[in-house]
């Protein structure tokens, strides 16, 4: 499941950075076994899909209060969009804290070291414009901040396990849906962390 950090914060009694990149069984004994009287309600469940919303809003609610670090892990995630914003001292600068704590923090909440997750908000950025452009040409949706066309292509493949090429090719269906529909209702450019999460860990 895709957890929003202030979410982390406020649900999951684990550091992210433990968590990051790993399968978990959610029904059994995990960082996400809080969820796990949701899980079992709504699988057993009768009701209408607004019923069920409405569960488990009344249980998120009930599960946890809101975390004590709430506006800064806010901050974080909020100045991760800035498309103008690449440097780590500069992110901390931004949100009025040190290096070290901004780095604390994102392990903690996020999973990732902030120089790491700048990296991910470029390509992102360039995903989600490639997609939005109709994913016909890398050059003119990759991110500005980007030296050269090495530099995105050693990038991507970093994060993706693939060349762009590679990923052109394949079928997106979902990612195609969603920056469809973004774009109908909000227009370009498609969104970064603002709208994916910058935490997600996968729990089976």
């Amino acid at each position: 499941m895709a957890i929003l950090p202030v979410g982390w914060a406020r649900y999951v009694n684990a550091s992210a950075k433990d968590c990051a990149d790993r399968v978990f069984d959610g029904m059994a004994q995990s960082p996400f076994s809080g969820f796990t009287p949701l899980c079992k309600e709504l699988c057993a469940s009768q009701a209408s899909e607004d019923e069920d919303f409405a569960r488990i809003v009344e249980f998120s609610r009930a599960l946890a209060p809101p975390p004590k670090d709430e506006a800064r892990i806010t901050a974080i995630h909020t100045a991760m969009a800035d498309p103008f914003l690449i440097e780590v001292p500069e992110l901390a600068d931004r949100i009025g804290m040190t290096v070290r704590t901004l780095e604390r923090m994102c392990a903690r909440y996020f999973g990732f070291p902030p120089r790491l997750m700048l990296r991910r908000q470029r390509l992102i950025r360039s995903l989600t414009a490639f997609l939005a452009d109709g994913a016909q040409n890398w050059s003119r949706t990759m991110d500005r901040h980007y030296h050269d066309h090495a530099h995105f292509v050693r990038e991507f493949h970093s994060f993706m396990g693939m060349s762009p090429t590679q990923y052109a090719q394949m079928d997106h269906p979902i990612l195609d849906a969603f920056v469809a529909e973004r774009r109908r209702i909000w227009g370009l450019p498609a969104p970064t962390s603002a709208d994916i999460p910058a935490s997600t860990t996968q729990a089976g």
